[in-house]
């Protein structure tokens, strides 16, 4: 009796030490998680701060998923900022949205890299129609570019891609033959439409092939030096007049007269991405993120941008006014520039990957990229959102949510509106920002010859307080 009684009390023991220890290990698990969910906000409030919108919603989804229970307020407003500026998203579409072509008022057509085909409807996005499921890319095709043309003329639908040309004729959108003397089954890899509409041309690798619109008759064919692929092909300011660029240059060939038989008129060295044109104008964009204009006839540089994204730029395109162009690259960003002058006017976040293409239509831009959707923006850009650059690494959010406050590296203390992300208050002064009060006050600390504590109203920037705790 008394050994099962004293085997009794050991294992009583032993559940309340496994208790304890499962409390303890719980408490654990929980701080661990709570750790998590914290470093993860702060990390997608940073990715914010950099418009990096795609790793900001990817770090908060996480959290969403796996932590519902911590999401407060702070997640909400950043999750709000994470859905970027746009009017509308259209998609996801099955691969990377390559090429964007406005037809009409209501129809979209939009092409991706597999080479697929779609007919949307617009702004509503809903798939009308697959004009083409798409195909595996070749492997010696290490880039997918292909190129959607609208011929208002012929209301007709041109799709150039690494696997040929196809067609299709509105308004029943029902693909037609390719005439035999058109190389239907070259790798295309861009197209541009002529500014009266009469001529088509494409490039592929080593040259550009030039058709009458909408017969698609082979009128000319350009042997291009250097070979590698060719990034973008415009017609510069004329139907006599067609702009190539790779690589490694610019070059401009003028036609005299038919049989479109071309010279070279000038050529400039630049790692060329993307042209556009309008009036007396060349626009180049290139794969450092510069951005450059000439003059067609010269060939005189006439305004340079440099870096103006940072990183690559894939897509560029005026607007109808010809006084506004705008870019998207890898750093997922829309952009606005004047033309000529290339002055900035503002960016706009939104796209989770790279931008591989943007299209003016009225008063609205459309874009399309590598997260597989098409965005729908206002071409005024009005409700851009500059992010807080220059905030050092402590920043918090005031209770309410209302406001961002953060050590600016040139101005002291900012405060932020978070629906805007416009500074409402610069405080011009010393100390680091330590704590925010549950009455949403400032609490700012700095050292001398002994720590002095600040409490500040973060909307009119007035010291409420101040104490100071001698050595």
């Amino acid at each position: 009796t008394i050994g099962a009684l004293q085997n009794s009390k050991h294992a009583d023991q032993a559940r309340s030490r496994e208790q304890k220890l499962r409390v303890t290990a719980d408490a654990e698990l929980e701080r661990a998680r709570q750790n998590l969910y914290a470093a993860d906000v702060g990390l997608a409030n940073a990715a914010i701060q950099r418009k990096n919108l795609g790793a900001a919603r990817g770090l908060l989804s996480h959290q969403a998923k796996n932590a519902p229970d911590l999401l407060g307020i702070e997640w909400r407003l950043l999750w709000n900022q994470t859905k970027g500026d746009q009017i509308e998203t259209l998609g996801p579409f099955p691969t990377t949205v390559c090429s964007l072509c406005p037809i009409a008022d209501d129809l979209l057509a939009v092409a991706t890299a597999s080479d697929g085909a779609y007919l949307c409807e617009y702004p509503s996005g809903r798939i009308l129609e697959t004009l083409d499921k798409g195909s595996k890319i070749p492997t010696q095709y290490r880039v997918a570019m292909n190129t959607l043309i609208y011929l208002e003329k012929a209301n007709r639908l041109v799709h150039f891609s690494n696997t040929g040309i196809q067609m299709w004729q509105g308004p029943e959108w029902k693909k037609i033959e390719i005439p035999n003397h058109v190389s239907s089954s070259r790798p295309y890899n861009s197209g541009t439409v002529s500014p009266s509409g009469d001529f088509v041309a494409a490039g592929y690798r080593g040259g550009i092939s030039i058709w009458s619109a909408p017969s698609m008759k082979l009128v000319g064919e350009l042997t291009c030096n250097p070979l590698p692929y060719s990034q973008s092909v415009v017609f510069a300011g004329s139907d006599l007049r067609i702009a190539f660029g790779n690589r490694k240059t610019i070059e401009v060939w003028e036609f005299q007269s038919e049989p479109f038989v071309a010279s070279r008129n000038w050529n400039v060295d630049h790692s060329t991405s993307s042209l556009c044109s309008h009036n007396q104008w060349l626009v180049g964009a290139s794969w450092s993120g510069d951005l450059t204009t000439w003059d067609i006839e010269s060939g005189m540089v006439v305004h340079e941008q440099p870096e103006a994204h940072g990183t690559f730029i894939r897509a560029l395109a005026t607007n109808s006014t010809g006084d506004a162009i705008y870019t998207g690259g890898g750093d997922q960003l829309i952009g606005r520039w004047h033309f000529p002058s290339l002055a900035p006017i503002g960016f706009m976040p939104g796209h989770g990957d790279e931008v591989w293409s943007v299209r003016s239509l009225g008063d609205q831009i459309i874009s399309g990229g590598r997260d597989r959707t098409v965005r729908i923006w206002d071409s005024n850009l009005s409700n851009a959102r500059p992010s807080p650059a220059g905030l050092d690494s402590v920043c918090q959010f005031t209770h309410d949510g209302r406001y961002l406050v953060g050590n600016h590296r040139s101005d002291g203390l900012t405060v932020w509106k978070t629906s805007t992300f416009q500074p409402t208050t610069n405080l011009n002064l010393e100390g680091q920002l330590v704590a925010i009060t549950p009455s949403d006050k400032l609490r700012l600390a700095s050292y001398e010859d002994h720590l002095k504590l600040v409490t500040v109203d973060p909307t009119s920037g007035n010291i409420e307080s101040t104490r100071h705790f001698p050595n």
